[in-house]
């Protein structure tokens, strides 16, 4: 009992369970103790007014007759004697003669009855000798009820407060020491280690009740989290191995594709120059000589091809790192559109390239020019590639921020007279392998990865790249370059 009275006082489950059974236990003793305390009064009043019974039966006869026969003496002993009843507190009379008699002290709060007086003759009938008041005091019924109703009271309170105390005993002895037992095995458990099933220290009953079924959930989750733990470490050592695996693979791949790059690189430069020198030969035959450039531009879209695949390879596996450096724009972007025009030339269509730089660029900017340069140089491609007639126009501007009007970085944009992009597959257009081109009729091949890898090119210097259908305007479509670069000097003045 007293383990479990110290309980109480560390667990607030059982200080409420005692507090509320208090609670209830100290009100419904006192609404017993009304209860009880009401009965009794009505039943001490009862007795006291059975005295006014008496006093009728046995008194006022002879109080009569005293009045009759003008025995004053007689009078007074008999309302001594009344007087000295219990309870009586006071007696008045009263007579048709005028004579009056008044003894004890009146009370506004006590029992009053009158009894009137009269004698019966044989030729004048009822005759009045007087009236007769007696008063019944219920100060001693109320100082009895006040010290009943303590006692009675401190008794209930007291039986009610052992018998709360004697539930609680009993109730943590069947439930709530069962109770922290479960929450302890639970809370000390560990799922990556075995450990003893929980057993409740009670005696089993035939049929399972609610403690039995807690135990019961508890085992079941326990072994349920078990299993998955075990399916887990078996998932984690597979996943452990197939990365192993991977990574394994992934250097390998990597060292092939750098052995390829050595390996093809080196042959594809020597045929790229002997069919150079065929083509620019003064000896050679005209046939020869177009043979020679139809070499040429095969090598050339095969090196190319090889070199996206090396790239597309060092962006998967992180190898490729962006090298900012101060670099001149204005020079960056004239070997812009040198290329551009070169490849224009090499694929014998009418059309005109521009360049457009804005007047606000600074002289430098710190930027990875080999990077930045692959991207455009893509971009230009893909423009000279979809684009049979018309127009090619490089444009750089700075860009600034709203608020400041602080300088943010670059904007390369390269428009293009083509057949333009459909909306729906602005996105699309820059993911590995695709390719669209809506012409029944088209020539265009390739592998469809420049612009997959300059975009990714692009997020590795935190910058965007984007498509847009141009719209009042003599170009089609139009390819955005935003960098975050910063420039290195104050702007040229104009």
């Amino acid at each position: 009992m007293f383990k479990a009275i110290k309980s109480f006082a560390f667990d607030r489950l059982s200080l409420r369970l005692v507090m509320a059974s208090l609670i209830i236990s100290g009100i419904l003793s006192v609404f017993s103790t009304a209860i009880q305390i009401y009965s009794s009064f009505n039943r001490q009043k009862m007795d006291v007014e059975q005295v006014l019974d008496q006093i009728d039966q046995t008194m006022v006869p002879t109080l009569k007759h005293a009045l009759w026969e003008f025995d004053f003496d007689q009078v007074e002993t008999v309302l001594g004697g009344i007087l000295t009843a219990e309870a009586v507190a006071y007696v008045e009379l009263h007579t048709p003669t005028g004579h009056s008699w008044e003894q004890g002290s009146s009370d506004m709060e006590a029992i009053s009855r009158s009894y009137p007086l009269t004698r019966t003759h044989a030729s004048r009938g009822e005759t009045s000798v007087g009236t007769l008041t007696v008063q019944l005091s219920l100060a001693a019924v109320r100082d009895r009820i006040w010290a009943e109703f303590w006692t009675i009271l401190i008794s209930n309170v007291a039986k009610a407060y052992l018998a709360a105390l004697a539930l609680l005993v009993v109730m943590h002895r069947m439930i709530i020491r069962h109770l922290l037992k479960i929450a302890a095995h639970v809370s000390d458990a560990n799922p990556l280690e075995a450990r003893a099933a929980l057993k409740l220290d009670r005696k089993r009953h035939s049929k399972l009740d609610a403690l039995d079924q807690i135990g019961m959930s508890v085992e079941g989750y326990r072994a349920r989290v078990s299993g998955y733990i075990s399916e887990l470490k078996d998932e984690i050592q597979a996943r452990e191995q197939a990365e192993k695996v991977a990574n394994q693979a992934a250097q390998a791949r990597t060292t092939f594709l750098g052995n390829m790059s050595h390996e093809v690189r080196n042959p594809l430069n020597s045929i790229l120059g002997l069919f150079h020198l065929i083509k620019e030969g003064d000896d050679v035959p005209d046939r020869h000589r177009q043979q020679a450039a139809v070499g040429h531009r095969a090598a050339q879209r095969l090196l190319e091809q090889l070199v996206n695949v090396l790239d597309l390879s060092r962006l998967d596996s992180g190898s490729i790192e962006i090298n900012p450096h101060e670099a001149n724009i204005r020079s960056l972007a004239n070997q812009w559109l040198e290329t551009t025009r070169g490849l224009v030339h090499r694929s014998e269509k009418p059309i005109q390239v521009a360049l457009e730089l804005d007047d606000s660029l600074h002289r430098l900017y710190k930027l990875d020019a080999v990077r930045v340069g692959q991207i455009v140089n893509n971009l230009t491609a893909n423009a000279v590639k979809f684009t049979d007639t018309g127009h090619i126009l490089l444009k750089v501007v700075p860009t600034f921020s709203d608020k400041n009007n602080d300088p943010l970085g670059l904007q390369i944009s390269i428009f293009d007279t083509g057949i333009g992009v459909d909306f729906a597959n602005q996105d699309a257009i820059f993911q590995r392998f695709t390719q669209f081109d809506a012409r029944p009729d088209t020539t265009q091949n390739g592998t469809g990865l420049g612009l997959a890898i300059s975009r990714d090119l692009v997020s590795l210097m935190d910058g965007e790249l984007t498509t847009h259908r141009c719209k009042q305007s003599k170009f089609v479509t139009e390819f955005r370059l935003n960098l975050s670069v910063m420039p290195c000097v104050e702007p040229l003045p104009v």
